[in-house]
């Protein structure tokens, strides 16, 4: 979702039996500056992006079998 406010949701679905995989959001220095385990199955999880300045970050999902996949996520808050 471009821009994103405070608070980013991502939805995702990983098929039961795979194993967990990682989100990693990344500043564009390259920092992970939160890290989430997503569970098989279809959820919802957040990231609050208050704490956080506006501007462009690098959100990456880390699949159990070894993809890696990297998006820009941009943050305006209002």
């Amino acid at each position: 979702p471009n821009p994103a406010g405070s608070i980013v949701n991502f939805r995702y679905r990983l098929p039961d039996g795979v194993g967990s995989a990682d989100l990693q959001i990344r500043n564009l220095q390259g920092k992970v500056i939160e890290s989430q385990v997503l569970l098989s199955g279809t959820y919802t999880t957040a990231w609050h992006a208050a704490g956080h300045p506006d501007g462009v970050y690098l959100y990456t999902l880390l699949l159990p079998d070894g993809t890696v996949e990297t998006y820009k996520l941009v943050v305006l808050k209002d």
